[in-house]
């Protein structure tokens, strides 16, 4: 029978599970000189990171990594997507050794990719976790619509979205009209069926829906829904319910990647504790935190330190009187409603503190 270790020493590393929350997040794996080894996701971090030292054997491609641990730190995000975004933004930043090792053995990341062609396609692709480089065959596009946290949900919505608008999805354009054109489901550009505006309405609404889902559009699926198991077609009614799921996940709020420029630190200060979220050209690649929390000097000398080296253009913060007079430079500014952007960024620091505070409400 397999065990799951709750404690365990490998090295000099001391691994506690019970230090670690049951939260989403992102874990980056450390050596002696504090170089980042691996970055990872989870849905669940305790539970990921407890999987690495169960009582079986380790892979051998993976126990030297495991080998070398002597930090693990997290960053807690609010939901699964927000953790695949930020695990490509902190790969991209530290460039793991151990990441480029184990390309082979993680998933990729999933796009829907608009093509740039006369009369573009939606098609699904992906990339590498370490590169970021385009890994299916596609043509040259125009915009990319992601990423998804599977495969599963990106061609769910690619199917909803084939019912919704008329486009084709044929490779090349065939000499005749296909049976989605003679069912109405393609403007048929290959026969002249529209004209290229008309088509490029269609690829606007299209591009639309992907980065704004209307609840409208939701609601209508719903009643689809439930008419189609009313008439016992539950195929249907499932297929339906599929695409709202899919559509459900890619909603989630997602604040770890978007567009800005330069270099910003979102600070949460609570009871004598800081906590600074960093964000370089809209995307969060870094948590930092003070040594030590005993008292208001300390933390005034880490600010003055994360000032000298991050050298931010602005400082977000969620009670600016609690800097007690600490000269900064950079704007100071408060992060406004939950809502926007910056009260969302204030929002993942605060979980983040709250948890190092050894407050987490809602964590096991």
């Amino acid at each position: 029978m397999r065990a799951d270790r709750t404690e365990s020493q490998v090295g000099a590393f001391s691994f506690s599970a019970a230090r670690y929350p049951e939260h989403p997040g992102c874990y980056l794996m450390k050596n002696a000189d504090g170089r980042v080894l691996y970055v990872g996701k989870a849905v669940n971090l305790r539970r990921r990171l407890v999987s690495y030292f169960r009582t079986s054997s380790t892979p051998h491609r993976k126990s030297e990594m495991i080998s070398r641990i002597r930090q693990i730190d997290v960053i807690l995000v609010r939901n699964e997507r927000e953790a695949l975004v930020l695990e490509s933004n902190l790969i991209r930043h530290h460039t793991p050794l151990f990441n480029s090792r184990f390309t082979h053995d993680e998933d990729s990341y999933y796009y829907i990719a608009l093509t740039d062609e006369a009369f573009p396609r939606f098609v699904g692709t992906r990339t590498g976790r370490t590169s970021l480089a385009v890994l299916t065959e596609c043509e040259e596009m125009r915009e990319l619509f992601g990423p998804y946290t599977g495969w599963r949900i990106r061609n769910r919505i690619l199917d909803a979205m084939r019912e919704l608008f008329p486009l084709r999805i044929c490779h090349t354009l065939p000499d005749r009209p296909c049976d989605r054109a003679d069912q109405g489901r393609c403007l048929a550009p290959c026969a002249e069926g529209a004209s290229a505006d008309a088509y490029q309405d269609h690829v606007r609404r299209a591009a639309n829906f992907l980065r704004h889902p209307t609840q409208c559009q939701m609601d209508r699926w719903h009643r689809q829904m439930h008419l189609a198991a009313d008439a016992q077609d539950y195929e249907r009614a499932k297929t339906v319910r599929d695409w709202i799921r899919a559509v459900e996940h890619a909603r989630l709020p997602q604040a770890v990647e978007r567009e800005g420029a330069g270099t910003h630190v979102v600070l949460y200060l609570e009871c004598g504790l800081g906590i600074a979220l960093e964000l370089r050209d809209g995307c969060v690649i870094g948590l930092h935190s003070p040594r030590t929390n005993d008292g208001q000097c300390s933390l005034e000398t880490w600010l003055r330190t994360l000032d000298a080296t991050v050298n931010p253009m602005s400082w977000v913060v969620n009670d600016p009187q609690r800097l007690h007079g600490a000269v900064l430079r950079g704007r100071i500014q408060s992060p406004g409603t939950a809502s926007s952007l910056p009260g969302q960024w204030m929002a993942i620091a605060a979980l983040n503190g709250r948890f190092r505070a050894g407050n987490h409400p809602g964590m096991k």
